[in-house]
């Protein structure tokens, strides 16, 4: 013993924060990394659009602008806004 702190507990005070460490570095990261790069191959940076599937199988891509609901009036959303803005 040492100030109170055994042996028990200066290891794990090292040991826990050390393996979180490493497993991050040594499979989260990675992980992340190859899924940023999935995402990057297949959208290309340009992420404003949707899609879809019809009945025969075929994926319909569309582009929108936005969010979609910002620029309608008299939605649901806009009510909620409304309603939470005039509350303040």
């Amino acid at each position: 013993r040492f100030r109170g702190a055994d042996a028990k507990s200066s290891t794990m005070t090292f040991l826990i924060p050390g393996l979180t460490l490493l497993i991050y570095f040594s499979m989260v990261s990675p992980f992340v990394q190859t899924l940023t790069d999935v995402e990057n191959s297949f959208c290309g940076g340009n992420k404003a659009f949707v899609w879809s599937m019809d009945k025969r199988q075929v994926v319909l891509l569309a582009p929108t602008d936005g969010g979609g609901w910002e620029n309608q009036t008299e939605t649901i959303q806009q009510f909620a806004l409304q309603e939470a803005t005039d509350l303040q």
